[in-house]
């Protein structure tokens, strides 16, 4: 479980650097407004950063 742990949370904050630089090329260029809201963008975070810990978790484990 803590494997899993360790590299979904590696993978989740290579998404956050990723995406945060897309947003902010987005708002740069004017093609997105800074108008979002941000309960619902931490409430999708977190729900990738439980799905990919699930998925590791169970990769790993089928593995045995």
């Amino acid at each position: 479980m803590w494997k899993a742990f360790k590299k979904s949370l590696m993978y989740f904050w290579y998404e956050i650097i990723v995406l945060g630089v897309i947003y902010e090329a987005l708002i740069v260029f004017r093609v997105m407004t800074k108008n979002i809201n941000g309960m619902l963008v931490l409430v999708l975070l977190l729900a990738v950063f439980v799905g990919q810990w699930w998925y590791f978790y169970h990769k790993n484990s089928s593995r045995g």
